[in-house]
C-alpha cells in the first residue's frame, strides 16, 4: 500500500513540475499532450527558442503551438501600437487586433487575433518580460477558432503563472 501511495505522490508531484528557460519559469498545461519541436534560431539572433506542438501533430501540420523566446536585448513595456506592429510583421497584409489583458512593473499579457477578409484564422495569448537585461516572450498560438472560449482561461492562466526567477533560484 506504501509502494502505490509512494508512486501516486510521484505521479502528482510531476504534473506540478516547472519548466524553465534562462530564469524564466511556466507551467505547459496538460505537458503529456505537448512536445518539443527543433528550432532554429532566427539569423543573427543570440536568444532562445523553444517551441511545443500537440504531440500528436508535426511541425508541418500543426494548427496550434506554444513557444517561448529569449534574448539578452533589454526593453521596456510596449504599448499596444507596437505590440500590433510587432504581430503585423508576422502575418502581412493581415489585420490585426491587440487587447491589452495586465500590465505588471515587468511584463504585459495580451490577446490577439488575426483575421483575413473579415475572417479570424488565428488567435494568441502572450505574455512579454521585459527587463533591464534581457527580453522574454510566452506565447500559445491556434487556428482552431471554434475553440478560442475554451482555451482562453487555460492560456491566460498558464502565462499568468509564468515567472521569473531570482538568479539564485533559476536553473
Amino acid at each position: 500500500m506504501r509502494l502505490i501511495l509512494a508512486i501516486l505522490c510521484c505521479f502528482a508531484t510531476f504534473s506540478l513540475a516547472a519548466e524553465t528557460i534562462g530564469n524564466i519559469e511556466y507551467h505547459l498545461p496538460d505537458p503529456q499532450k505537448w512536445k518539443l519541436v527543433p528550432t532554429a534560431a532566427a539569423k543573427g539572433s543570440e536568444g532562445m527558442n523553444l517551441v511545443y506542438i500537440p504531440a500528436d501533430s508535426t511541425k508541418e501540420k500543426a494548427t496550434e503551438f506554444f513557444g517561448i523566446y529569449m534574448d539578452d536585448q533589454a526593453s521596456g513595456p510596449l504599448e499596444q501600437s507596437a505590440l500590433e506592429q510587432i504581430i503585423k510583421t508576422q502575418f502581412p497584409k493581415k489585420d490585426v487586433k491587440v487587447s491589452l489583458l495586465e500590465r505588471t512593473a515587468n511584463s504585459t499579457l495580451y490577446e490577439w487575433s488575426v483575421s483575413e477578409g473579415g475572417q479570424e484564422k488565428t488567435h494568441g495569448w502572450t505574455r512579454a518580460f521585459s527587463g533591464p537585461d534581457e527580453t522574454a516572450i510566452i506565447m500559445f498560438q491556434t487556428e482552431q477558432i471554434k475553440n478560442i472560449d475554451t482555451l482562453r482561461p487555460i492560456w491566460v492562466k498558464a502565462l499568468k503563472d509564468a515567472k521569473v526567477l531570482e538568479p539564485a533560484t533559476a536553473k
